[in-house]
């Protein structure tokens, strides 16, 4: 889906000259490999998967994690009616 936006959308306005270069098709690589990468935390195999564990442990991928940063999206998801 991001890649039929960004070909649809974007992609088309950018020079030709510059969407067949070296740089530009290393970007695109590195992009999309960056995005796999994220998106498989929220399938990542745990003894309880849910979105919560999924959010916390990207917020600890980033570094940017501590028991605030946890309690904030334990708080958050446990403040939404299921």
């Amino acid at each position: 889906v991001v890649h039929q936006v960004w070909k649809s959308t974007l992609a088309t306005r950018l020079p030709n000259a510059l969407r067949q270069s070296r740089g530009y098709m290393i970007a695109a690589w590195l992009v999309t490999h960056v995005y796999v990468a994220l998106t498989w935390v929220f399938f990542f195999p745990s003894p309880t998967p849910s979105l919560l564990n999924s959010l916390i442990y990207l917020t600890r991928m980033f570094g940017i994690a501590n028991y605030e940063v946890d309690m904030a999206i334990t708080n958050f998801a446990a403040a939404i009616p299921f």
